[in-house]
């Protein structure tokens, strides 16, 4: 019965009036129980305690509430009438014997046991105690432990578990804070950090981004995220999207944030002027216009990304170099994973010995610690720690450059120099007479410089320095005569000339030109027939120089030709009235402004909105308000400005357009007479079916992403099937995720190659090596100039 009552907790006081000698006659009886026992004889005692016991009852008439009160006597709880029992036996105990007897306790306490009972399983533990037992029942099959409480046999887990199993846990079973987070950008773009103001913007404009943190689990940031960092008191600082409303919060370090309702994303370090960033955002984050991913971690490399105000310029007067950087248009200075905005105003000043001597070999130099810049001598450097940002050498308007730059505010190297064969072909190399023949016979090529066309004089060719096995002549152009000559490799460029091409002849593959044009081969080598292996690779403007004017926008198209860029690729879109028009998406939300300068609320479709009222929207100020009222381009303007640059572009198919579309396009090719000038681009190449019927000599062009070896078979096929009418078919593949060899099995098999989008000089080098026939940019990148560098290094 005593079993039966919760020791310390429960008051079992019955308010009933009680015979104090029954208080007596129960303390003498419990005392008899517990403590009788010691040095009698067991079945003695327990006769005694049983007939005390019957004899309690029924002065009691079996009340156990009187029972209960009548054995705590004038203590409050019956526990603490047991341990002030326990104390007495123990002094008396010792008082007896003169000492404590250990071994008697010991006996005490060796008769409590929690060994549990073991059973198959619950049902067999309900069978046997079906009205419960006290103790700890163990079912075989689980492993857990059965208690009983409340009138049942309730699970109290599993008994004495020694670790968790190997792969035994699921996801289901750890929060998101333990769980490796995947960040997913919105339609709109990747988040971008402004290193400056420290305000964090998730692009989240018309679309939202969201994270994945496993196969049921994924949160999506609200539209409008921004959050701002503030490192005043922390140099670490995480970021977090609260797991059920996507709202993103940041936290210094030693700030307690692990909980179930928050997910980390990534962190952002500052160590100096340095930020450093890790985390799943890290992979698509943008730190002032610059891909986080694509800094190099460690690297000592400094490289220069230009102000959109333009290049460098070195001013040959005070031989000073002029970053045009601006407040808020800075050129970007990046060393291993850190971004340094070049002061606004910065020019780099003369030092040393070129004060004195001047020069024609110059280097530039920068130091981010304190945002100097120096030009030196070729054999001099700074006396500070400044780090060498480019060498250059200028002199008589010509500029040879390691970096994208400007001598007295002109491009007057090939940077600005184009060349467009004749009809009858490419110029050709004849090794019997060591010509170069421009194949200006019964047309005229010509050439394009500095925004001016010149033609060929009809039969002109050059004499070109003997060749022989591994050696090299250079191809000179001088724009004020508008002639060319040759040289040797090693002698230097005479006054007025600038490099626009060479011929190597090679020792185990023949001849091989290099530069801004194409170049054929007569005669033979030997057993070795020459072959034609140009290494002039195009630079196409994607979406026009849209690093410095709106994307698809008219001056975004003649800018890309002022800086010698005649090769212009666009988006076709079409207006519900059937006007072709120059955009990436269909919705205008996140690429315009209403006429009154407003930003979009809500949705404006293209396809859904009529031409004359499309064009009343501002494309400009969402790039900067300099460019405020810019209008969206028609497809029938771009031909327009293509037939005055004479420019050759490169138009994706976003829709399987119907056949009024497709006749509304071909109609305005034959009216510009623009065919020869022209590409058609798409991922899906179901969309050429129509219009390869009606225009069958537009070259087609196959977007990949070419991510895999079966990706590559896929390609092909896909090309192969366009083969039978003998047009030219180019695939264009995604610069991340291609590989090396996966572009080289595709040249390998005949094929043309453009890359896109490149926007460095590590991104062309990349792909330096293998045929490719033209890279795709947004302008940050001088694609023939790093190419250039790469084959004359």
């Amino acid at each position: 019965m005593a079993d039966e009552i919760k020791r310390d907790t429960v008051d079992y006081r019955d308010p009933t009036p009680f015979d104090n000698s029954k208080l007596q006659s129960l303390s003498e009886i419990s005392k008899a129980m517990r403590h009788k026992t010691y040095g009698e004889d067991t079945r003695e005692a327990m006769a005694q305690q049983g007939e005390a016991l019957a004899k309690l009852m029924q002065e009691t008439g079996g009340n156990q509430s009187a029972e209960v009160a009548a054995a705590r006597g004038n203590f409050e709880l019956l526990g603490i009438r047991e341990d002030a029992q326990d104390n007495a036996i123990i002094a008396a105990q010792s008082t007896a014997n003169g000492k404590f007897d250990t071994s008697q306790a010991e006996s005490y306490l060796k008769s409590i046991t929690a060994l549990p009972e073991t059973f198959a399983n619950l049902a067999a533990i309900k069978a046997k105690y079906p009205s419960g037992k006290n103790g700890l029942m163990v079912a075989a099959d689980n492993g857990h432990k059965y208690i009983w409480a409340n009138g049942t046999w309730t699970d109290a887990g599993i008994y004495q578990s020694v670790g968790v199993a190997d792969s035994s846990v699921g996801l289901d079973k750890l929060t998101d804070m333990a769980i490796r987070t995947t960040f997913v950008t919105s339609k709109d773009g990747a988040p971008q950090l402004d290193s400056r103001s420290l305000v964090l913007d998730f692009n989240a404009k018309s679309d939202r981004p969201f994270i994945v943190t496993n196969e049921d689990h994924i949160v999506q940031i609200p539209l409008g995220s921004k959050v701002a960092f503030d490192f005043s008191e922390s140099t670490v600082v995480s970021i977090l999207a609260n797991r059920k409303t996507g709202v993103i919060t940041v936290h210094g370090k030693g700030t307690d944030i692990i909980s179930d309702g928050n997910i980390i994303i990534g962190y952002i370090r500052t160590i100096g002027n340095q930020i450093l960033v890790s985390g799943a955002i890290s992979e698509s984050l943008m730190i002032d216009g610059l891909p986080n991913r694509n800094y190099f971690e460690g690297s000592g490399q400094i490289t220069l990304t230009p102000s959109p105000n333009g290049v460098p310029n070195f001013n040959s007067k005070t031989m000073s170099v002029d970053f045009l950087s601006t407040s808020g248009s800075e050129a970007i200075i990046t060393k291993g994973r850190a971004n340094y905005k070049v002061p606004a105003g910065l020019i780099a000043q003369p030092t040393g010995s070129i004060i004195q001597n001047g020069g024609r070999s110059f280097k530039l130099w920068y130091n981010v610690s304190n945002s100097s810049a120096w030009v030196t001598s070729y054999g001099d450097k700074p006396t500070d720690s400044s780090l060498l940002l480019g060498q250059f050498f200028a002199s008589d308007a010509i500029i040879r450059s390691s970096i994208n730059m400007t001598i007295d505010g002109h491009f007057p190297d090939e940077e600005f120099f184009s060349f467009t064969p004749s009809h009858n072909g490419n110029p050709y190399y004849d090794i019997k007479t060591n010509t170069l023949d421009f194949n200006s016979y019964t047309d005229t090529p010509y050439v394009r410089y500095n925004g001016v066309n010149t033609t060929i004089p009809h039969g002109y060719f050059i004499k070109v320095p003997e060749l022989v096995d591994g050696s090299t002549a250079r191809i000179l152009f001088n724009p004020a005569t508008i002639e060319f000559k040759s040289t040797g490799w090693y002698p230097g460029i005479p006054t007025g000339f600038i490099q626009v091409a060479s011929i190597r002849l090679t020792r185990t593959s023949g001849a091989i030109s290099q530069g801004a044009f194409e170049i054929d081969y007569l005669g033979n080598h030997g057993n070795n027939g020459y072959t034609k292996q140009s290494k002039y690779i195009k630079q196409i403007a994607h979406r026009g120089f849209n690093v410095s004017a709106p994307e698809q926008s008219k001056l975004a198209y003649t800018l890309a030709s002022t800086y010698g860029v005649n090769e212009w690729e666009g988006d076709i879109q079409f207006t519900l009235d059937n006007v072709p028009v120059l955009c990436h998406d269909d919705n205008i939300k996140s690429h315009a402004l209403d006429s009154n300068g407003n930003a979009l609320t809500s949705d404006v479709l293209i396809s859904q909105t009529n031409y004359a009222d499309l064009i009343k929207y501002d494309f400009g100020s969402v790039k900067s308000t300099k460019y405020k009222g810019t209008p969206i381009l028609s497809v029938e303007e771009m031909f327009k400005l293509a037939r005055i640059y004479d420019a050759n572009m490169h138009l994706e198919f976003k829709n399987d357009y119907d056949d009024a579309k497709i006749q509304n396009l071909v109609n305005l090719v034959n009216k510009y007479g623009i065919e020869k000038n022209l590409s058609w681009e798409s991922f899906n190449s179901t969309y050429f079916k129509k219009v390869v019927k009606l225009l069958p000599k537009i070259p087609l062009e196959f977007l990949t992403m070419l991510n895999d070896d079966n990706e590559v078979t896929r390609l092909l096929a896909d090309m192969d099937s366009f083969k039978s009418d003998g047009r030219n078919l180019i695939a264009s593949a995604d610069f991340y995720n291609s590989s090396v060899d996966r572009v080289n099995r595709v040249t390998d098999y005949g094929y043309q190659i453009y890359i896109w989008t490149v926007d460095d000089d590590n991104a062309v080098n990349k792909f330096a090596d293998c045929l490719v026939s033209g890279f795709i940019s947004n302008g940050n990148v001088n694609v023939n100039g790093t190419i250039r560098k790469q084959l004359m290094s």
